[in-house]
């Protein structure tokens, strides 16, 4: 059995599933956890008296408190640490974790609110023998490595181009998207980036970007706004087919070659087939794959050092963003 506390008491922690006593696929730390036999959440902290304590009781979690230092100082030593606080906390929450020195921290991405902090953080875990894992979680989604798979062993042929669309900030969700690429096709190298616009959060802009491959497809992300709908969207053009995510991987559209019904026409492409997205099994998965590389000594398909690629793409088109 793994001990963990959970730093942050909000939606991700386990609000989301406040009300799903019963459900099988839960998108929060807390529920995840309280599914898998091998956890045990023995302690959780927020600033908000009430919220530690609600979420305390809502996840029958014997020691709550509002500050990890507290939570130290009444003798709780976790194995695991979900953090799940605001992005801008999770540096100051470095120390205290040393001081608990887990066996591993899963992270709610990203890593920090800048570029240097996460880079701080990572390197202090790892010199202090801390697995980090971060919380990508579409990287756990069975259908997004299976397409991850067909793509490396050439099943859909030539990758021609990538659009992606994206709101709600560049570090909150526009990393998911570029984590996605660089999931499927390896890393970015920016070519130039549009103008900021700051739909949701006043320090973290949505902004659109050009960039490409190692291999030199195009990748196009674009943005939505925020405060009109929740949007988050990929397709990938390739040589047998398009194929697309949407609601952020609850569904996929494929359109595959077709021949033409007239001879002296090129090719084209088929009508769209729909399949459910299996996203929904992500963080259930990730916290399986935390017991394996734990306690076996597995891999995790998001460390620390792969969400610093991200984060260091984030930075590079802020950096390169127009005012």
């Amino acid at each position: 059995m793994l001990d963990v506390v959970i730093i942050g008491c909000g939606n991700i922690a386990g609000g989301y599933d406040n009300d799903n006593f019963s459900v099988q696929w839960p998108s929060t730390h807390a529920a995840a956890y309280v599914n898998n036999k091998w956890f045990s959440i023995v302690g959780c902290c927020d600033p908000d008296e009430d919220k530690a304590a609600s979420f305390q009781k809502r996840w029958n979690i014997p020691v709550g408190a509002m500050s990890p230092e507290i939570l130290f100082e009444l003798g709780v030593r976790p194995d695991i640490v979900s953090i799940c606080s605001p992005t801008d906390c999770h540096i100051k929450h470095l120390d205290i974790i040393l001081k608990w020195h887990p066996k591993l921290v899963f992270c709610e991405k990203p890593i920090a609110s800048n570029l240097a902090d996460a880079e701080l953080f990572v390197e202090k875990c790892e010199l202090a023998g801390i697995k980090i894992i971060v919380n990508y979680t579409r990287r756990w989604a069975p259908d997004v490595i299976e397409l991850k798979e067909s793509i490396e062993q050439g099943k859909w042929g030539d990758i021609y181009s990538v659009y992606g669309v994206y709101n709600k900030g560049l570090l909150n969700n526009g990393s998911h998207l570029i984590d996605l690429v660089n999931y499927f096709l390896g890393p970015l190298h920016l070519i130039s980036s549009g103008r900021k616009s700051f739909d949701f959060w006043t320090t973290d802009p949505s902004v659109p970007a050009l960039l490409e491959t190692k291999n030199k497809i195009p990748v196009m992300i674009n943005i939505a706004n925020a405060s009109q709908y929740a949007f988050f969207e990929l397709e990938i053009v390739t040589q047998r087919g398009v194929l697309r995510m949407e609601e952020g991987g609850k569904n996929w559209i494929f359109r595959l070659v077709d021949d033409s019904p007239i001879n002296e026409s090129p090719r084209i492409l088929g009508a769209k087939r729909h399949e459910p997205g299996l996203y929904y099994q992500a963080m259930t998965l990730a916290i399986d794959n935390m017991y394996d590389v734990v306690v076996r000594s597995g891999k995790s398909p998001c460390t620390g050092h792969d969400a610093l690629k991200v984060q260091r793409t984030c930075h590079q088109i802020k950096e390169a963003s127009i005012n």
